[in-house]
C-alpha cells in the first residue's frame, strides 16, 4: 500500500512540478551516506502532509554508494520541507527499532532534528526562491 501511495504521488508531483511556471530549480546535496542502498527522498509543501507522510510535492528514489548524491527538481515559489532516509535493506521502508528509533539513516532539510519523533516542518522547512542549495547530512541512530 505504502509503496502505491509513493508511486502515485510522485507521478502527480512529477505533472505539477513540470507545469509551473514560477518553477525554480532546486539542488539537494545530500552527505555521510554510510552505505549502499536506496535513497528516498520526498518534498513536502505543509505540515500536515510533512506529520502525516502523504501529498509529496516532488520525490526521488535512487541507488546509492557510501559517500553523497545529488537531487535536482523544479519546484514552485513557495514553503517546503524534505524528508531523506537510505533504505539499506530495500524493503522499501524506513526501518524503526522497538522504540521507534530509526534504524537506518535518516535526514531533513535544514539538518533538523525532533525530540522524540522527526522534526516540526517549522524547523525543517525553507522557501524557495530563497534557497536553491540545500545541504542535508544524514545520522545514523
Amino acid at each position: 500500500m505504502h509503496k502505491i501511495r509513493v508511486v502515485a504521488a510522485l507521478s502527480v508531483a512529477f505533472l505539477f512540478s513540470a507545469s509551473s511556471a514560477y518553477a525554480e530549480i532546486v539542488r539537494v546535496n545530500v552527505h555521510n551516506i554510510e552505505k549502499k542502498g536506496e535513497i528516498n527522498l520526498a518534498v513536502y509543501d505543509s505540515a500536515n502532509r510533512f506529520k502525516n507522510g502523504d501529498g509529496v510535492v516532488v520525490g526521488a528514489i535512487k541507488d546509492v554508494s557510501a559517500g553523497d548524491t545529488t537531487f535536482e527538481f523544479d519546484l514552485p515559489i513557495g514553503r517546503y520541507a524534505i524528508k531523506v532516509f537510505v533504505d539499506a535493506n530495500y524493503n522499501k521502508e524506513l526501518d524503526l527499532n522497538f522504540l521507534g528509533i530509526p534504524k537506518e539513516q535518516v535526514g531533513f532539510s535544514n539538518d533538523a532534528t525532533g525530540n522524540f519523533g522527526p522534526p516540526s516542518f517549522s524547523d525543517a522547512s525553507f522557501s524557495v526562491p530563497d534557497n536553491k542549495d540545500l545541504q542535508i547530512n544524514l545520522i545514523s541512530h
